[in-house]
């Protein structure tokens, strides 16, 4: 058997070598590269008629350091369906105890969360570092090559070493891990006993902007039982995921605008035949959300046509590219969507409120809205006797 078909056998095998894993893990970002590889790997996908929009969050963009990192200690056992993630990263801490289909979960912000009263509310998973123990879906997405003198020691175990090229992405297939997503080539430690990856390093350009590597694992240990006991870190009642946001109650423009503690904007010039409604969000305190309006702006004699303006106090942080434009004397940041329902996205500021909408209009009707946007009425319009 050659070198790279014992590398293959491993991969593919690594799920059914163990019962029981213990370990620390490490993951390492560079923003501005990951960046880089997304709008690589989005603009691939759209030349391919597939959806385009990328959103880069903590991993990629220019907003916050340049680099971040974030360290996982888990705990899995198969036969038991049982997994404890610890988890601390640039955002925040978070825990998560995952028992069958049953799961609980405690961050900062949201407190303790469960899905025991709401079993069919799913979530809770809690790590990114599954496909690193059973890692045979890097298989049909990557070709292999063994690497200098094919071997190094992580975490006190000997490992495999391998060069990984991309395939072109086919739609047969699927994908892998966001590893593969704009990177060159992949480089990778593959444990030589058990087949899980110690270590991933996806580069562009000659350098590496995403790193996976366990600084500790161990095999077939027995776990106790309290590992997987959910304890609330700071004591807080655990809550059903279902409480966590405020519901938007449905009114009319000027009744949101009575309720909304910020000036609710409405737009003044719609195509002919154009209808207005509202809903009004409270705010929340864990997580913590500010209170919103959403106004919906339908063609009544085509539903399919509308747009949604959803506006704040707060500006909402989402990472994406933004184009800003000048039309109808206004500023307004665009973005155009690809995903179903939706042409084109937009943003503005006006009198200290923040809009983000989106309609399916063309870009020039769509871009009339947002600039004939006005502080709306708080009063319902008078009485008309017949």
């Amino acid at each position: 058997m050659s070198e790279v078909a014992e590398l293959l056998e491993l991969l593919h095998g690594a799920g059914d070598r163990w019962h029981t894993v213990r370990l620390v893990m490490r993951r390492w970002g560079h923003r501005g590269r990951a960046g880089d590889a997304m709008r690589r790997y989005a603009d691939r996908r759209a030349a391919r008629g597939r959806s385009s929009g990328t959103a880069f969050g903590i991993w990629g963009g220019e907003e916050g350091p340049p680099t971040w990192e974030m360290v996982t200690r888990a705990w899995v056992d198969r036969p038991g369906d049982r997994k404890r993630v610890e988890t601390s990263g640039p955002h925040d801490d978070r825990l998560t105890v995952t028992t069958g289909a049953l799961w609980w979960s405690y961050s900062p912000q949201s407190g303790a969360l469960s899905n025991e009263l709401s079993p069919e509310v799913h979530g809770g998973n809690g790590g990114d570092f599954e496909w690193m123990l059973e890692p045979s879906s890097l298989l049909p997405a990557l070709d292999f090559a063994l690497t200098g003198s094919g071997t190094t020691e992580l975490a006190g175990r000997l490992a495999l070493t391998a060069v990984a090229t991309p395939r072109p992405e086919d739609p047969r297939r699927g994908f892998a891990t966001h590893i593969i997503h704009g990177a060159d080539e992949v480089f990778l430690a593959v444990d030589a006993e058990r087949g899980v990856v110690l270590r991933s390093e996806s580069r562009i350009g000659g350098e590496p902007f995403t790193l996976f590597e366990m600084d500790e694992v161990t095999f077939d240990e027995e776990l106790p039982d309290e590992r997987f006991r959910f304890v609330s870190p700071d004591g807080s009642p655990v809550r059903s995921p279902r409480s966590m946001f405020s519901r938007p109650e449905p009114m009319s423009v000027e009744e949101a605008a009575r309720r909304a503690h910020f000036t609710v904007l409405v737009p003044t010039r719609l195509p002919q035949g154009w209808t207005l409604h509202a809903s009004y969000t409270p705010p929340s305190s864990r997580p913590a959300r500010p209170e919103s309006v959403t106004v919906h702006a339908v063609d009544a004699g085509r539903r399919e046509s509308r747009v949604q303006i959803n506006q704040s106090a707060v500006p909402l942080r989402d990472g994406l590219e933004w184009e800003i434009v000048e039309h109808g004397g206004r500023r307004i940041s665009t973005f155009v969507n690809d995903a179903p329902g939706s042409a084109y996205e937009g943003k503005v500021e006006i009198s200290g409120t923040h809009v983000r909408a989106s309609g399916n209009l063309d870009r020039d009707a769509f871009l009339d809205i947002l600039a004939s946007l006005a502080p709306g009425p708080t009063a319902l319009p008078p009485f008309v006797d017949l």
